[in-house]
């Protein structure tokens, strides 16, 4: 192999690195943040839903950032985000219930591949960047 075939084998993984490994980490750190975000939200829930819903409250209209006051006229039943957009009617009791049931589910299932999906992919990275090394000190 001559020194130009190595230069270009070297900017062929440097390339590789920044357009695909990088950006692939980037997203599933971002959907296993996504998958942490979504327990909070829901634990969360669940410690409000103990607390009690008060009459007077101030409800999230959107992301956590547009919020109004509001007057619960029944705090019997409560509507919960299921996932994919829809949202089901339940008694409290059925709500903390779900909720549990959907952190376990998060984070025995769900959280674990994330992490896995981003370990795997980190792995790549420094496999990558050792190669990238092996081929610089080549170049020398």
């Amino acid at each position: 192999m001559d020194l130009l075939d190595i230069e270009e084998k070297r900017n062929e993984y440097a390339r590789f690195l920044r357009t695909v490994l990088q950006p692939n980490l980037d997203t599933a750190l971002q959907k296993e943040r996504e998958v942490q975000q979504e327990i909070r939200d829901y634990e969360e829930l669940i410690g409000n839903l103990r607390a009690g819903i008060p009459s007077q409250l101030t409800a999230d209209l959107g992301y956590k950032k547009i919020h109004c006051n509001a007057t619960v006229q029944s705090n019997q039943h409560v509507f919960v985000n299921v996932g994919m957009g829809f949202h089901v009617e339940f008694e409290v009791g059925e709500a903390i219930e779900f909720c549990e049931h959907r952190v376990c589910f998060l984070r025995n299932q769900v959280l674990p591949k994330r992490t896995k999906d981003s370990d795997s992919i980190r792995q790549h990275i420094r496999e990558s960047e050792m190669i990238l090394e092996a081929i610089v000190s080549e170049l020398k």
